[in-house]
């Protein structure tokens, strides 16, 4: 019984390729779905850039990050540790939109 793996890049100094399986994977939505306040910075990139987002940061070195994608409205978040629930909020509003799109189809 082989489990998928989805491939995820982290935008870092060395561009390190990490992969996580499904199941994994499964475990941070309802981590998200939860509001669980011991989310990371990149957990929450590793699922949004699985939904397509890229991130992206001021060129004066802000913490702060932008996660953006064709279509949808950008989402800001800081990259600090754990993440405040307000924003995991926010994703997690994000990924319910995300999901019945894709359920429309």
């Amino acid at each position: 019984d082989a489990l998928a793996v989805i491939d995820i890049t982290r935008d870092t100094a060395y561009n390190v390729n990490k992969e996580i399986t499904m199941s994994q994977f499964d475990k941070l939505l309802q981590r998200i779905r939860a509001l669980d306040k011991n989310l990371r910075f990149d957990e929450i990139q590793k699922v949004l850039e699985c939904y397509g987002f890229t991130m992206s940061g001021p060129a004066g070195g802000s913490s702060h990050k932008t996660f953006r994608k064709s279509g949808h409205l950008p989402i800001t978040i800081p990259q600090h540790e754990p993440i405040k629930r307000a924003y995991v909020e926010k994703v997690k509003e994000l990924l319910k939109s995300e999901d019945s799109d894709d359920e429309n189809i």
